[in-house]
């Protein structure tokens, strides 16, 4: 059993956790929510023994500290490309085995399994690369599988993940649950602490522990947050105060390969005003589909053509990789180089108020949560006043209050003119209000007609 006894945590000189006494029993599955910024994750690193406790103590069957000879761990983070070691997938798979001692034989057994339970050999996964190639051209929901295969195959005694679905679609998700409950099969005692706002997955866990200011408030999973469905709300969208025509994609198609389209036939007009989501499974080509809308790829076939003058803005999914400074007030500042000093602190303080990042202002933005992270990356982008603003996956990591937060805030811009480009890789993430929805599809992307639309209602909020 691990204990927690009157531990006190701190992030960024900023108290997260007060005096918390915690058991965490063997072979359970616990579900870790709470809002973005409320310490799920600052807790799963003190489980791992990546941070230390301002005070308290934290032991196994009683005795301290806390180490891998008492307690085999491993780790699954936010960011899965943060994580990843090796260029190929299936030396990262087989990492975890091999760390752990395993024979040659026993871990070529592993990695064919875990392969295969969580679709790894599958022709979505394939589509891009052989699975023995290159990690890097994965998309960050394939990566995030990788890791949690590698991480999994390990066998280890305690299994923290942080938000390890936040990139699955629907089909992975189910294949995810299907693995923890071989690995529960398999050894009985693992102990699972598993950080989530996704009630996708509330049926795999034993027990809600859920972060309440500094409390944690232990509960039964069907009467926790994760078993409530929310749904979006009926936000109507008025008519925009601008009528111009951005961007008209005709017949486009993308592939690494001359034999392997990740999609085709894409075709759609984006005037001011519109709210369109790209919505497909993981590796469909979604992320593609934004570095083509960047320049940064060509279309293998078909044309996008933007109109003249409009400025773009693009937040891409992995987030980490677009901050450059120190505090969250620089980060924004970074991006208004050329206003004038007065007019920048004006309109810098008015977006830390928007985005509600004002606490935060001088925080280093690697000291924030995951979810305060995603909002700096998009506030960094709108304070530059783009005519179209596209977010890869918007909703990641996203609990209830930031989702409707972003839901508004893109009807806002659309009713001024601009466009707003989304993609999501779940259901309940694309069929959003207002939203035009294109589903992509390796040889035929089509728009979801607004009647059938119309029929589903609004998708629940379920991360």
């Amino acid at each position: 059993m691990i204990e927690l006894r009157d531990v006190c945590l701190e992030l960024g000189g900023q108290t997260i956790h007060r005096n918390l006494n915690i058991e965490f029993e063997p072979g359970q599955h616990y579900l870790l929510t709470g809002p973005n910024g409320s310490g799920k994750s600052t807790l799963l690193a003190l489980l791992a023994g990546l941070v230390k406790p301002l005070s308290g103590t934290v032991s196994i069957n009683g005795q301290q500290p806390l180490n891998t000879a008492q307690c085999s761990r491993a780790m699954v983070l936010q960011d899965p490309a943060s994580q990843i070691i090796f260029p190929d997938v299936d030396s990262e798979i087989s990492f975890g085995a091999i760390n752990a001692g395993f024979s040659r034989e026993k871990t070529q057994r592993i990695l064919k399994g875990w392969r295969e339970t969580l679709g790894i050999d599958s022709q979505d996964l394939t589509k891009k690369q052989q699975p023995s190639d290159f990690t890097g051209l994965l998309s960050g929901g394939e990566q995030q599988l990788v890791v949690l295969a590698s991480t999994m195959s390990g066998a280890p005694d305690l299994l923290l993940l942080d938000e390890p679905t936040s990139m699955l679609d629907d089909v992975r998700t189910a294949q995810f649950m299907d693995a923890i409950s071989i690995l529960r099969q398999d050894n009985a005692s693992l102990t699972i602490v598993h950080a989530t706002h996704d009630s996708r997955v509330a049926e795999s866990g034993d027990v809600c522990m859920e972060i309440q200011g500094h409390n944690i408030v232990t509960r039964n999973v069907s009467r926790s947050p994760l078993a409530e469905k929310y749904s979006w709300p009926d936000i109507k969208l008025r008519a925009s105060i601008s009528k111009r025509h951005f961007l008209a994609v005709t017949n486009v198609g993308f592939s690494y390969t001359n034999d392997s389209f990740l999609f085709r036939n894409l075709s759609f007009d984006l005037p001011s005003g519109d709210l369109v989501c790209i919505f497909g499974g993981n590796g469909s080509g979604k992320s593609s589909f934004l570095e083509l809308l960047f320049g940064w790829a060509n279309p293998s076939e078909g044309k996008l053509k933007f109109a003249d003058n409009v400025k773009i803005g693009i937040v891409f999914q992995r987030i980490e990789e677009s901050f450059f400074e120190r505090t969250v007030t620089r980060e924004l500042a970074a991006s208004l180089k050329l206003v004038d000093e007065q007019v920048k602190a004006d309109m810098i303080k008015e977006t830390l108020h928007e985005f509600k990042l004002t606490s935060f202002a001088e925080r280093d933005p690697v000291r924030i949560s995951g979810g305060e992270r995603r909002l700096l990356a998009i506030a960094s982008i709108a304070v530059t006043e783009p005519d179209v603003i596209v977010i890869d996956e918007p909703f990641s990591g996203m609990d209830k209050e930031h989702c409707l937060f972003l839901i508004r805030l893109f009807r806002q811009w659309c009713e001024t003119g601009k466009a707003v480009i989304i993609t999501a890789s779940r259901a309940d993430h694309a069929f959003v209000p207002n939203a035009r929805v294109i589903k992509l599809h390796s040889e035929q992307c089509v728009e979801i007609p607004r009647s059938d639309l119309d029929k589903m209602g609004h998708s629940p909020i379920c991360e």
